[in-house]
């Protein structure tokens, strides 16, 4: 399974690269929206996993983005972040986002998560 890592912060972004690649996962990682777009535009995925608070395109496009590729409109959406409100996760919900997730998580609440998406 490939799944898009896209996180700001370099040290979750290592961190839940190796969670996923010792549980067997393909990880291509991005570190902002701009470069998210490109790998977006260019591989397919089965996982988005995003923050929603990143630099040139915000997590909200980049899923947007995604619902609209041909290459990646059915892959499933994950969001991470540690600043949900009611208002970002009612639009993430009206965004048909598969699941969110508050940090700090911990990696088994992760691969939970992730096991439940193709259920």
């Amino acid at each position: 399974m490939k799944i898009l890592l896209i996180e700001k912060n370099a040290t979750v972004r290592f961190t839940v690269t190796r969670i996923l690649i010792k549980e067997g996962y393909e990880v291509v990682s991005a570190d902002n929206g701009s470069q998210a777009f490109e790998l977006i535009q260019s591989q397919k995925f089965d996982v988005i996993l995003t923050n929603i608070f990143l630099k040139y395109y915000s997590g909200f496009e980049i899923i947007h983005l995604a619902k609209q590729s041909a290459l990646n409109k059915d892959a499933k959406v994950i969001v991470i972040s540690d600043a949900f409100t009611s208002d970002i996760i009612k639009r993430l919900c009206d965004m048909e986002v598969d699941d969110i997730i508050s940090k700090p998580f911990l990696p088994m609440e992760l691969m939970y998560r992730l096991s439940k998406l193709f259920d």
